[in-house]
């Protein structure tokens, strides 16, 4: 099970510092990797304020509940969500009606961002 938390852990790092940008679905996760071992990754006030809000002391939690409950209450933790989840699902429209051809042209066209050292 770690080993899937920090694989997962290392997914969302990683992206965040190739596109400089993190979603409001991976700050959820990033709250699950926070609550599991606090003493490896900092809870962040705002968010530990909203967590003791919404369910008091979380520490007889599962993860399965701790999951539900965070994304059951999406909204009031991560307020950004609805619009994030919008833009995705418009974002994939024309993927699959676009031919190979295509995709791999546009890659080409367009700016490749450089991994930082």
């Amino acid at each position: 099970m770690e080993r899937n938390i920090f694989g997962l852990f290392q997914a969302i790092v990683n992206f965040e510092r190739l596109f400089s940008y993190k979603t409001e679905h991976m700050n959820a996760y990033l709250s699950l990797f926070q609550t599991l071992m606090p003493e490896i990754f900092s809870l962040n006030p705002k968010f530990s304020d909203l967590i003791t809000s919404a369910a008091g002391d979380i520490s007889d939690m599962s993860p399965k509940s701790f999951l539900h409950m965070v994304f059951s209450n999406l909204k009031s933790f991560f307020p950004e969500v609805t619009k994030e989840r919008a833009d995705d699902l418009n974002d994939t429209s024309a993927f699959y009606e676009t031919t190979f051809r295509e995709h791999r042209d546009k890659r080409s066209k367009s700016q490749v961002t450089p991994v930082p050292e």
